[in-house]
């Protein structure tokens, strides 16, 4: 009773006795919807319980809500919260549901005249009887100026039927003119008595203006757990880059005291930037290093006739002499059955560090599941226990144990993945069901599903299954397939699933006239985020992403390009290949990092071309590299076999000369840069005295001149970094 409905026109009214019996705790009861042909607004009925035989009412009444359907209820969305303003376009949907009688709607742009930032838009959208979505477009002009960010805003109204519930979208427009500042600890944690903690101030897009002209902006800390003067020293200083310059790194001195406390963390930011946008703070920890922290984990896990398993007991910070117990306490495993129980108290001594537990384990002859040793570490003599407790497993070898391992990850032209699926223990007769199961591929596009049973002969350990791989032609992240084995006929499965990876081998080709911003393995517009990237004709930035793939294939395009990289090894990988355009490429490295082109036999198969020069970013970077690699780094640039590369205090450069002899021209000659541009060399005033000057934007470098394979081979190196002849 009650409600906006209408009883008899919109629903059937009720009127009922609902009897419970013993033990039953609830009821449905319907309420029949007449379903009328009025255009009406949404209308509500409210139920009431009363007059229970016994009890008390709590809550008594409920209201339900009839949604009309002879009407259309409009609404508008994006299908982007926000892009880069080269993205070329916004797309939004316009949908409706109830009514679907042919009708109209306006979608329009908040501004009616012209916009700097979108082409605007006021257009009647048509629906056909029975069509509920159409798509609309909103192109994006991607112009040259920094500026902040601003958005798209959009608007649906005068619909010729129906109402109107969402009226309004939005997509943000991200400027890519201006610098993005971004902020991060070089090391997640550092011992108090390291001295000091140090963050990467970097940036980011803006190729056109931001990232290229002087800027200023301030570091300060600020924040965190850490005391300001008794754990460390507050900074508060203005950062000056240099026109061009994308990085520079900052400490923050520690204070070493004597205080046994928890790890504490300091917190810094970038404030007042004099252009640009900072995207957040950092946060570093600070460990303490006056007390011990120990830990247990598990050494090995065993099969039940292996003899024994293996636990170790750690400790970091301080390491004075000290004693903790390891017990055994407990696991799905039964004491002195499964295994021998063991308590005992271990003995550290001044500057040990870790002890290895060996627990015995019993081989039954009992068919059962695999079991857990539960260990423990408690009374420890001084300092803090972090990590307390450990499980270990022991395997039963009375009966089948069947896993599946992941297969190599292979290209997609590869024809298929390979997997094995494989038992120990008892091997009688027996079936395993195998099939493909997920990962971030799709099945029948980029691979053919599997679901199969697999008969193991008696003896029969391993079986191979073979998934077969769709060569596509679309540009994408490498995928996934995952595997799963289940329904054994006998036996414990104790690896139930594999993942491997299908790696792309198709080259996303960037559109001519545009500035490409990318990082591997995110996605940015048409971009999927693969390994295989030819740029586009402007002045590009490739950063490979945190994860090292083999095959990984850059390309950089006419124009002044960089190919940045934090961490080496994710770039030195195997078959991988980069290769610099017709411009000034920079192979850059944004972080603290140890780049070893010796061991990269690759290097000798061309891994990099075409690249004018290397920036070792912040300090404490080291790049060995040979003759060999810097003559086919530089052979086919436009100014042949020169090589500049930047440096600081703290870096290393370790070049290996191969027997060459070293000369460096006359102070008064001409040198030519990688560039073209002329520049006189100086008499040495800095870096090496054996070796004159050139200055360059500003920077000092020692020239280095080596005849290698009959070509003259020019090495500028700047003063700040050292340079070892191996």
């Amino acid at each position: 009773g009650g409600g906006t409905a209408s009883v008899g026109t919109d629903y059937t009214a009720v009127n009922q006795t609902l009897s419970f019996a013993a033990g039953e705790t609830s009821k449905t009861v319907t309420v029949a919807v007449t379903d009328d042909a009025v255009a009406e607004v949404a209308e509500t009925v409210t139920a009431v319980i009363s007059s229970a035989s016994s009890g008390t009412t709590v809550t008594g009444t409920a209201t339900a809500t009839i949604n009309d359907n002879d009407q259309s209820f409009w609404s508008v969305g994006g299908t982007v919260i926000r892009d880069l303003e080269n993205s070329g376009f916004f797309t939004y949907i316009v949908s409706r549901t109830g009514a679907t009688a042919a009708a109209t709607i306006v979608f329009a742009t908040a501004n009616a005249g012209v916009s700097a930032d979108y082409t605007a838009v006021n257009q009647t959208l048509s629906f056909a009887a029975g069509e509920t979505r159409k798509t609309v477009q909103v192109a994006v002009i991607d112009d040259a100026v920094s500026a902040l960010n601003d958005g798209a805003d959009v608007f649906i109204s005068s619909a010729s039927s129906g109402t109107i519930v969402i009226s309004w979208a939005s997509s943000g427009i991200v400027d890519n003119d201006q610098s993005i500042w971004d902020l991060s600890p070089i090391s997640g944690g550092d011992d108090e008595g390291s001295g000091s903690i140090a963050f990467f101030v970097t940036r980011s897009r803006g190729a056109i203006n931001g990232a290229t002209e002087a800027a200023t902006m301030v570091f300060a800390t600020g924040g965190g757990t850490a005391s300001v003067g008794t754990d460390y020293t507050a900074v508060n200083q203005t950062l000056s880059f240099a026109a061009g310059e994308i990085s520079k790194t900052v400490t923050v001195a520690v204070i070493d005291d004597v205080v046994a406390e928890s790890s504490e963390t300091v917190t810094v930011s970038l404030i007042r930037p004099s252009s640009g946008i900072i995207t957040g703070t950092a946060t570093a920890t600070i460990n303490d290093n006056d007390q011990s922290f120990w830990a247990v984990e598990v050494a090995a896990n065993a099969n039940e006739d292996a003899g024994s398993l293996a636990y170790t007991v750690s400790r970091t910070g301080a390491t004075a002499a000290a004693t903790i117990v390891f017990a055994t306490t407990g696991g799905s495993a039964t004491a002195n059955t499964d295994y021998t129980a063991v308590s005992q108290t271990l003995s550290f001594a001044a500057g040990e560090t870790s002890k290895t537990v060996q627990l015995a384990v019993l081989d039954d002859v009992v068919a059962e599941g695999s079991e857990t040793v539960t260990a423990a570490i408690s009374s420890a003599s001084s300092g803090t226990i972090v990590a307390s407790t450990v499980n270990a497993t022991i395997f039963d070898n009375d009966q089948s144990s069947w896993s599946v391992g992941a297969a190599a990850n292979a290209n997609e032209d590869a024809g298929f993945l390979a997997y094995s699926v494989s038992r120990t223990g008892a091997t009688a007769a027996a079936t395993i069901v195998f099939a493909t199961t997920g990962g971030s591929a799709t099945a029948n596009t980029d691979y053919t599903a599997v679901n199969q049973t697999l008969s193991f002969a008696a003896g029969e350990t391993g079986k191979t299954v073979q998934v077969a791989v769709i060569d596509d032609a679309v540009a994408e992240l490498n995928e996934t397939v995952g595997v799963t084995i289940s329904a054994a006929s006998s036996g414990i499965i104790t690896t139930a699933t594999g993942t491997s990876t299908v790696l792309d081998r198709d080259t996303y080709t960037a559109p001519a006239g545009g500035v490409d911003t990318l990082t591997t393995g995110t996605a940015s517009g048409a971009y999927a985020g693969g390994h295989l990237i030819d740029t586009g004709d402007l002045t590009d930035v490739v950063t490979i992403g945190n994860e090292q793939v083999g095959g990984t294939n850059i390309k950089l395009g006419a124009g002044t390009d960089t190919l940045a990289v934090a961490n080496a090894a994710n770039l030195l990988v195997s078959n991988a290949r980069y290769q610099g355009g017709t411009g000034v490429d920079t192979l850059s490295f944004t972080a603290a990092t140890t780049a070893d082109l010796l061991a990269t036999t690759l290097i000798k198969n061309t891994m990099f071309t075409g690249f004018e020069v290397i920036n070792l970013g912040p300090g404490n970077q080291t790049l060995s590299l040979s003759l060999d690699d810097v003559l086919i780094m530089t052979s086919v640039n436009a100014v042949a076999n020169t090589l500049r590369i930047v440096g600081t205090a703290g870096d290393v450069v370790n070049l290996q000369a191969l027997g060459k002899p070293v000369s460096t021209p006359a102070a008064g000659a001409t040198l030519t840069d990688v560039d073209g541009a002329t520049y006189s060399v100086g008499a040495s005033a800095a870096g090496n005295a054996s070796f004159n000057d050139v200055t360059i934007g500003g920077t000092t470098y020692d020239v280095y001149q080596y005849q290698h394979a009959s070509q003259t081979m020019t090495m500028l190196l700047a003063t700040g970094a050292t340079y070892n002849v191996i």
